[in-house]
């Protein structure tokens, strides 16, 4: 199911098609190469390659157990010699074993392709990640597992997918055979409806945002397979990809595509009620990256729309933007206090109509001064008319 799905996306979906940049290629990319039970996985520099070349992305949640990692101590190992794959976690190891089945024999897989003891490289690479995913081909993602070590496919209630017959019965109305059978009161479909991801312990991380976002396919794996792409979603409840649902990746590609300031209040709406407020509710590893984990998609943004941000805040409409509020109680250390990265918890914006008077821009009538120099002694100096 999930080789149609990317086979019939490829083929049919012009808009899943087009890479933010055609000739990106990641820093490090694994190759696998050998066959199944004996395969072995080797990191491939950028500099070792000829030209982009097609790769698969994972998306999951390290756990308490932390899975093999790159360190500047086995680099030298693990691009000479490689690395068994069945050594690996199970999250890896199937995620490995599904990319060659797709065809695509490379695979991003963060733990192994950054330096998990150079801050620097982490850094780098974290700006990037817009880039890693948004020019795969598919992400998989196990967005039911809380470990690496759990894998892609969970045990399930078979009663949940598939009828179970009890016995068979011959009605006296009718000369057809007929049978009693058994199943779960919960419909399928409700079961294994693409919303329902949110509930997964993948999606309520913080930098998994932008991973969902920027991947222009992605094959989700949990207590049920699902398929998201820039078209929609549509789960093994309703596989038909002609007959796709909204998914965020339909929100996220019409935002950037918008070309017109007379959309602002549309793309504001997404910003706060659907970016904003599903990101800082969910949970980051490291809190002072909390801008950071969403950087990529701040600058994607900031590029089609031409707006400038400021710490987590639209500049042109900071008016607006400084109109959140949060259940927060402890200070991150990563921005001033009026931007919501200050806080660690939930952030929500007022829902309803706004309007400053004047310039929308305030460029008359309203101004503020923005000192940039130092954001930890950074203030803003608002002056206008009383209302």
């Amino acid at each position: 199911l999930a080789a149609t799905w990317l086979s019939q996306c490829v083929k049919s979906h012009a808009e899943c098609s087009i890479q933010h940049d055609p000739a990106f290629t990641p820093t490090r990319l694994i190759t696998i190469v050998g066959q199944h039970g004996s395969r072995i996985a080797k990191i491939e520099e950028a500099t070792q390659t000829d030209g982009p070349r097609p790769y698969v992305t994972l998306s999951y949640c390290w756990g308490d157990n932390r899975p093999v990692r790159l360190l500047q101590s086995n680099y030298q190992q693990f691009t000479n010699e490689g690395f068994a794959v069945d050594k690996l976690p199970r999250t890896i190891q199937q995620a490995v074993d599904l990319a060659i089945i797709l065809g695509i024999p490379r695979i991003w897989i963060d733990a192994l392709c950054i330096f998990q003891d150079q801050e620097e490289d982490w850094k780098q690479e974290s700006s990037r990640m817009g880039d890693i995913y948004g020019n795969c081909v598919v992400t998989i993602a196990a967005w039911g597992a809380s470990s690496s070590e759990q894998g892609l496919f969970a045990v399930r209630d078979p009663l949940s997918v598939l009828s179970c017959k009890l016995f068979d019965i011959t009605l006296r109305s009718s000369s057809r055979d007929c049978c009693v059978v058994a199943r779960q009161q919960e419909n399928m479909g409700l079961t294994c409806h693409p919303s329902r991801l949110q509930n997964g312990p993948l999606y309520n991380q913080g930098w998994v945002m932008q991973e969902r976002l920027f991947a222009p396919r992605t094959l989700n794996f949990g207590s049920f397979i699902s398929w998201e792409c820039k078209r929609g979603a549509c789960s093994e409840a309703s596989p038909d990809l002609a007959k796709v649902q909204h998914s965020v990746k339909t929100l996220f590609d019409n935002f950037v595509s918008f070309k017109s300031e007379s959309q602002t209040k549309q793309i504001l709406h997404c910003w706060n009620h659907e970016i904003v407020l599903s990101y800082t509710n969910s949970q980051l590893t490291r809190k002072s990256g909390r801008l950071i984990a969403i950087s990529g998609a701040i600058r994607k943004l900031s590029e089609q729309i031409g707006w400038r941000n400021i710490h987590g805040l639209w500049e042109p409409h900071l008016i607006q933007q400084l109109q959140w509020t949060g259940s927060g109680n402890m200070r991150t250390g990563a921005g001033p206090t009026w931007s919501w990265t200050s806080i660690d918890g939930p952030v929500s914006y007022f829902h309803g109509d706004w309007q400053v008077e004047g310039d929308d821009k305030m460029e008359s009538g309203h101004t503020w001064k923005l000192d940039t120099r130092n954001y930890m002694t950074r203030h803003i100096k608002l002056r206008g008319p009383n209302f």
